[in-house]
């Protein structure tokens, strides 16, 4: 693990860091995947918290220690698995009641030979692809219907239409391909100084993110999960959705630690004046929507850099923003199917699966809060705004080069018993039971000043 925590570190020009104090405990396999999503999920938390623990420095004069507990920092990769309500497991409504197979979230054999991953996981995608396939929703004539045509046509035909699905690659295919290519010179988690600026350093508070404001334009998985690892640190954040958006519950509940919940309707001039007065007060702004969406509203990242000084503007994607396939959208499984992640780890299998975990989605979200802290304290230092961009292909494709576990034999398994891993938390949904903390901090505790709320529970504005 402490060559990908030096890795990461060294990205970012932070490599000094290896010198705090650091530790990691209950080390042993627990996702049951040949590739190091155990180790790199420790390993960026690990980052997460060391940079985290540096502002807290820049603020107080004070150096913490950090633990990182690598049991917890695997179980997040399948935290929303693991959490209950009063008690129960949580139920998975509509595409995901067969959690993890449904069939229009699956693998199909095309008629050249080659398999496309299609993912209709919101009811609008399920209904666009139902209509480009000209089938009902069952595997039996999804594989009829997908058959019928060859594979990077329909890939084509699907994007065209802003639905989601992409063939099932290799490594080596998507290296060479114009978007690979693209990625393979991104960093996992890329940051970019956009305007000069004097320091700027917010009053302290009890903890390194206390009266930083973060407002959340996300939804599953990794983009929420960015800003409720930015809350447990103290940030305020206001997680901002249209009306009747539609939402996954047990996501909403798993990221939504720590937060407020409003609604803007970014189609109406009054609510987008009101997004402008929160924009006055906010230093990170994030949005990990479809690309070119908030581009319409206005809201690009050069346009709210001319809205507010000393601002992060971070951006989650699946391909990446640029390149052929920069305007496509896309989820966890599309980044393995893009990258061949799901190819190397299905070898020996009847066909692509996808590894049992959302290892893009948490990775990823962990790599953007990263970089959101990391850039934190370069404005701290040297001033300035930044632009902050992650994807969940090219966290796939990091992965991917980090190798097999030295112990990749070895089956992963979980704890014989969850509870010490777990807490219960009072929220407005009943007693909701979820993973503890990843990383111990030894002077600002993690704690969350929210417990879970409900969809536009809050009004749009800020807790001064």
């Amino acid at each position: 693990m402490d060559d990908i925590l030096k890795f990461l570190l060294e990205s970012l020009n932070l490599g000094n860091l290896l010198s705090y104090p650091h530790s990691t405990v209950n080390v042993s396999p627990i996702i049951n995947s040949k590739f190091r999503a155990d180790e790199a999920s420790t390993s960026v938390c690990a980052a997460v918290g060391l940079v985290t623990s540096h502002l807290w420095e820049i603020l107080s004069g004070q150096r913490q220690s950090i633990e990182v507990d690598h049991t917890r920092a695997a179980l997040t990769l399948v935290s929303f698995m693991i959490q209950k309500q009063n008690g129960y497991p949580l139920a998975y409504p509509d595409t995901h009641r067969t959690w993890p197979k449904y069939p229009i979230m699956d693998s199909y054999q095309t008629k050249d030979g080659r398999y496309i991953y299609i993912d209709g996981v919101y009811p609008h995608l399920r209904d666009g692809l139902l209509d480009i396939l000209d089938c009902p929703n069952n595997a039996m004539a999804l594989s009829a219907a997908i058959q019928k045509r060859n594979s990077f046509e329909l890939e084509e035909e699907i994007n065209r239409n802003e639905m989601c699905g992409c063939v099932v690659r290799t490594a080596e295919e998507w290296n060479n391909s114009p978007q690979g290519k693209l990625l393979s010179v991104m960093p996992p988690v890329k940051i970019t100084k956009v305007a000069d600026g004097k320091p700027y350093i917010p009053a302290r508070g009890s903890h390194p993110l206390s009266n930083i404001r973060v407002l959340d334009f996300t939804h599953v998985l990794a983009g929420p999960m960015s800003t409720r690892a930015l809350a447990s640190q103290g940030a305020e954040v206001l997680h901002i959705s249209g009306p009747n958006v539609f939402e996954l519950f047990p996501f909403f509940i798993d990221t939504g630690h720590g937060k407020r919940n409003a609604t803007l309707d970014l189609n109406n001039q009054n609510d987008k004046e009101k997004l402008k007065q929160l924009l006055k007060k906010t230093d990170i702004f994030v949005q990990g929507y479809h690309p070119g969406k908030f581009e319409k509203f206005g809201l690009s990242p050069n346009e709210v850099f001319k809205m507010k000084e000393n601002i992060i503007y971070t951006t989650l994607s699946c391909y990446g923003v640029e390149g052929p396939m920069g305007s496509w959208g896309g989820f966890e499984q599309l980044g393995q199917a893009a990258s061949g992640l799901m190819t190397a780890h299905s070898e020996g299998l009847e066909k692509p699966e996808i590894l049992p975990a959302a290892i893009c989605d948490y990775l990823t979200g962990y790599l953007a809060t990263l970089g959101m802290t990391a850039a934190l304290c370069r404005r701290a230092i040297e001033g300035g705004s930044y632009h902050v961009e992650v994807s969940l292909t090219r966290t796939a494709m990091w992965l991917l080069s980090l190798g097999l576990r030295k112990d990749a034999h070895i089956p992963g398994q979980f704890p014989t018993t969850l509870q010490d891993h777990l807490m219960d938390d009072e929220t407005c949904f009943g007693t909701i039971t979820h993973l503890k903390p990843v990383v111990k901090y030894s002077q600002t505790p993690s704690h969350f000043k929210y417990p879970v709320s409900a969809w536009g529970s809050s009004k749009p504005n800020w807790n001064d």
